[in-house]
């Protein structure tokens, strides 16, 4: 019997040192692969809540792009470049792991409605008919606008039921502002999230050709005067006394 009392200590210290490390190897592991654990319960988010499918825009972790593809551990996006670029794709394939849904910022750019705010600047001078000019402006912006409308409309009103959302203006309006070389008008308007650049082509020929049609608009840009002789002054109408 004391045999027996001896093998079963030796038998227990020993199942506690293997259960000892095999708890180190478990630790181990976990942390190891605690990317990829977390990239997986990501996954059942992403699924579960829909905010994220194929075909959706999305910006997270620094990456803009259209999802193509929802996989256990990772997204993959065709990237769009940012604004400053053309809200276009650039062909390249951009894969996000899971988990960033759940850490980083996501920005969503067609959940709920696929319209977003967009601005362009027009800048006349100052002895344009300014006003005839912020009007040519609010005329192109209405004519990019009404066709969507209904569309616009319907989608803030989607978020609305969604979310704790209340959409105020939604038609185009212009600002004026006295800049540096000119009077700024400013267009703020509704476009579709993968028309931005294809609008404001629209909006800048139009804007364009109408401006051209009006003798007392010109557009502005920035010029100096410099005064050179007497002469020069004269021809101004700023003739000085001599010193």
């Amino acid at each position: 019997r004391a045999d027996l009392a001896v093998l079963a200590v030796v038998f227990f210290e020993r199942l506690r040192g293997i259960g000892t490390f095999v708890g180190f190897i478990g630790a181990g592991l976990a942390i190891a692969l605690r990317e990829y654990l977390a990239a997986f319960l990501a996954w059942f988010y992403i699924v579960g809540q829909r905010n994220v499918s194929l075909g959706t825009r999305i910006e997270v972790g620094g990456v803009r792009g259209d999802v193509i593809d929802i996989g256990v551990f990772k997204l993959t996006l065709v990237e769009v470049r940012g604004e400053g670029l053309g809200e276009q794709s650039s062909g390249r394939l951009v894969t996000v792991p899971n988990f960033k849904i759940l850490t980083d910022p996501v920005f969503h750019f067609t959940a709920g409605s696929p319209f977003v705010w967009d601005e362009m600047e027009f800048t006349v001078t100052f002895e344009s008919d300014w006003e005839r000019a912020r009007q040519i402006v609010q005329e192109v912006g209405n004519e990019i606008f009404e066709p969507h409308r209904h569309e616009v409309e319907a989608g803030f009103r989607q978020l609305e039921s969604d979310y704790a959302f209340r959409y105020g203006v939604t038609t185009p309006i212009v600002y004026t502002s006295v800049g540096e070389s000119g009077i700024r008008l400013r267009l703020r308007y509704l476009t579709h999230v993968r028309g931005r650049r294809d609008n404001r082509d629209v909006i800048s020929r139009r804007v364009l050709r109408r401006f051209a049609a009006e003798p007392t608009v010109e557009l502005a840009y920035p010029t100096s005067r410099t005064y050179r002789t007497e002469i020069d002054m004269q021809r101004f109408g700023e003739k000085r006394t001599p010193e």
